[in-house]
């Protein structure tokens, strides 16, 4: 939102640090964000996003392979599937990041069902 703001010409980026919460209401007109804090949170933004379009990339790319091939699965099969995934999801290193957590756990919870 404040980079189509600032595409419009509506604020400038290079004078002005604001939050989302100064866009909405200017309750406050002394409140004011520290710089580096700004560019900080605007780097991990971006990594989640990135990472968000990184999932998002990797499920098409699933659901495409799986509706390219159809393979028939017996249930040894699928048994012999699911200790690999377990065995892959166990030798996993523990992640710092909430977000890749949270993808691993999804990961785990989908194994199981």
């Amino acid at each position: 939102l404040v980079l189509v703001l600032a595409d419009m010409g509506f604020i400038s980026l290079d004078v002005e640090y604001i939050d989302g919460t100064k866009i909405e209401s200017k309750a406050n007109k002394y409140t004011f964000v520290w710089s580096k804090t700004v560019e900080k949170n605007r780097t991990r933004l971006l990594n989640k996003i990135r990472i968000l379009l990184e999932q998002v990339d990797e499920a098409i790319v699933q659901e495409n392979s799986v509706k390219d091939t159809s393979v028939e699965l017996s249930p040894a099969m699928l048994s012999n599937i699911v200790d690999e995934l377990k065995e892959v999801l166990e030798q996993q290193p523990a992640t710092q990041d909430k977000e890749q957590q949270k993808a691993l756990r999804e990961i785990k919870k989908q194994v199981r069902e």
